[in-house]
Order: C-alpha cells, then sequence, then structure tokens
C-alpha cells in the first residue's frame, strides 16, 4: 500500500508539471506472473560416471548431500510494464525474480533476479537491452590445487550479464534476431584463477511450418577469456580461455483449440567447448574439448482462464576430451556427466489496476 501510495503521488506532482496526458501515459495497469515449479534432478551436482561409484566409499564427493540426487523447487515472479511512450509502437518493462531450492543441499540454491527494457519498432521488430544479476551459485567442492594435499573447499561464483538484441522480419511469418551478451564471471576466493569475461554472439531465426507448427533455429559463438590467467596464484599460470559454439532447433505445435494441451515442443541443442590450456611455461601441449547435447520435451496444459500448468523432461549429456600425454589427462574423470530434469511447473495471470 505505501508503495501504491508513493508512485501515485509521485505521478500527481507530475500530472502538474508535465500535463495530464503524461499521467495517462504512464499510469497502466501492472501485470504480474508468479509461478512455482516442482522438480527432480537426478545430478545435481553433475558427477561423472565414475564419481557416482566413488561417492558410496568416498562421501567428500557430495559435501553434505546424502545422495547425487534432489528435488528442487523454483518459484518464480515477472512483473511487465507497458507505458505508452509512443502512439504508434509498444513499450515495456520486464522485470524477474527467481529462486532455485535443492532438498538434498542447502547451500546449492540459489537466487537470480533480471530487467528487460523492449521497444517494439514493427511487425516481428523488436530492440531490448537486459540485465541479469546471479548473486552466488555453488557449483560443488573441489580440491585447491594452490594448497598443498586434497582438501575439498566449496567452489561458487557470481554472474553478471548485459545483452542487446534487435529482431526484424524476413518474410511472412518469418524473422531474425541479433544478440549479443557480455558476461563477467567470478569465483570465490579459492578458485579466482577461474574467472572468465565472455563476449557471446547469437543468431535465432524463427518462422512456421504451418500456422500451428513453429520451428526456430539458433546458432550461438562465444569467446571466454580467463581474466585471472598469468597472475600470482600457482595454478593460474594456465590460460583458461575457451571458445564455445552452440546450435539449438526447436519446434513448437498448437493443438485444437477444444483440447486441454494448447501446445508441446521439442528442443535439441549441440554444443562444443575448445580450451587450448596454453602455459606461461611454454612447455605444456595441453588442451581439453567439451561436447554437451540435450533434448527436451515440454506441453503446455490450461487448467482455468488463468491459470497454466507446464510439464517438461530435458536429458544432457556431456563427454570430456584432454590431451592423454598432457597434464589435464584425468578430465575425463570429473567432467562427463549425464543428468534428467523433470518440472511441472504452476502459473498464473494477474492484473493489477494499481492507479485506478
Amino acid at each position: 500500500m505505501k508503495f501504491s501510495f508513493l508512485i501515485s503521488t509521485l505521478f500527481f506532482f507530475l500530472s502538474f508539471s508535465l500535463g495530464q496526458s503524461l499521467k495517462n501515459r504512464l499510469l497502466v495497469p501492472i501485470y504480474i506472473y508468479p509461478s512455482i515449479s516442482f522438480g527432480y534432478d537426478s545430478n545435481f551436482l553433475k558427477l561423472s560416471g565414475s564419481e557416482i561409484k566413488k561417492s558410496t566409499l568416498n562421501t567428500e564427493i557430495l559435501g553434505r548431500s546424502a545422495t547425487f540426487d534432489s528435488q528442487v523447487i523454483k518459484p518464480k515472479l515477472k512483473i511487465l510494464y507497458s507505458p505508452v511512450l509512443s502512439d504508434k509502437y509498444e513499450s515495456e518493462f520486464l522485470i524477474s525474480f527467481s529462486q532455485s531450492l535443492y532438498g538434498q543441499l542447502n547451500k546449492k540454491s540459489y537466487n537470480r533476479y533480471s530487467l528487460v527494457y523492449g521497444q517494439h519498432l514493427g511487425p516481428y521488430s523488436w530492440l531490448k537491452i537486459g540485465y541479469s544479476n546471479l548473486p552466488k551459485y555453488f557449483i560443488r567442492d573441489y580440491i585447491d590445487r594452490d594448497i598443498t594435499g586434497n582438501v575439498r573447499f566449496p567452489c561458487s561464483f557470481s554472474s553478471e550479464e548485459i545483452f542487446i538484441s534487435y529482431s526484424f522480419p524476413v518474410w511472412q511469418m518469418s524473422w531474425l534476431r541479433f544478440k549479443v551478451k557480455g558476461i563477467n564471471e567470478f569465483y570465490n576466493s579459492n578458485f579466482t584463477e577461474f574467472d572468465q569475461q565472455k563476449l557471446i554472439r547469437q543468431l535465432d531465426f524463427h518462422s512456421g511450418l504451418s500456422k500451428r507448427t513453429k520451428y526456430s533455429v539458433s546458432i550461438i559463438h562465444e569467446n571466454s577469456v580467463n581474466t585471472t590467467y598469468d597472475s600470482e596464484l600457482i595454478s593460474a599460470h594456465i590460460d583458461r580461455s575457451y571458445l564455445m559454439d552452440k546450435l539449438i532447433l526447436s519446434f513448437t505445435h498448437g493443438l485444437q483449440s477444444f483440447s486441454r494441451i494448447e501446445k508441446s515442443g521439442l528442443t535439441l541443442s549441440v554444443e562444443q567447448r575448445l580450451y587450448e590450456l596454453s602455459s606461461t611455461g611454454g612447455n605444456i601441449d595441453d588442451w581439453k574439448f567439451y561436447f554437451e547435447s540435450s533434448i527436451s520435451f515440454w506441453s503446455n496444459i490450461d487448467i482455468h482462464d488463468d491459470i497454466g500448468l507446464k510439464i517438461s523432461y530435458q536429458f544432457r549429456n556431456r563427454d570430456a576430451d584432454s590431451n592423454p600425454l598432457g597434464d589435464f589427462s584425468w578430465i575425463e574423470d570429473i567432467k562427463d556427466f549425464s543428468k534428467h530434469l523433470i518440472w511441472v511447473e504452476f502459473s498464473y495471470d494477474i492484473a493489477l489496476d494499481l492507479f485506478y
């Protein structure tokens, strides 16, 4: 109530200084989209097959978790505000908050928030600018190579992202989007040798096979620079910069209007990542290579006018390889993984007329 009163008071004074039309343009309904998801992650620490076998004898691999799988609860809130900044085109501000809560290991839980401004420029054409923040994401416990011994320490990072995207039509029912993202990723004090600065370029093509069947193709290239390479840390003499390429294919099919299932979809993706692992010593001819693939299915189910249900399943798999004669030949033992993810999401649409 206090927040609503302050905002109303602000716009009351603005209406005198800038005119009644500005007040009418800015005092528009706010749309709120809360949702909650219940999920299951079969390998939430991304353990390799050999690590899962060893975990029965060496519980340090699991940290304080009793098992390598976990239930997950994910509440999320989206707030959409669309002031009338133009008589011709739509403008919108989208604020998102989400929290992921892991039942098996509390420190694996994390929060994320984002803000996106979108300006409509015409049919199938938008300019968007966004920011997102991940304050802390715990990966798992790892051995700190800068310290003598095999003691494991929690490994986590924080991440900030900014992006800009532009979409435009190319022909009937088809459009392209160019997107550029910059990401800063900073690790906790035991693992600062992994700090990264990323530049990601993405091209998306969206089209339709029919009125009900849509598809999209995304091509992504990432260049990540290891910002702490050649610092004073013992393990920082290895350059952990990498190049990544990813391809995503998505298909969506809308069903008959009398069906409770509104639409269903399928997404396939493949990704390759190459680390050259150059060294300040210049004597190590090392490299490591990741190949990751995933497949997911989902369906949107209409429960009520304002209540929706989404059920999804995803399988992810990563294969890791390295120079068998180099210093990272062990990489396959801890970087390979596969996992199953199942989600059941309930959502609700709310429109608030705070200023009427």
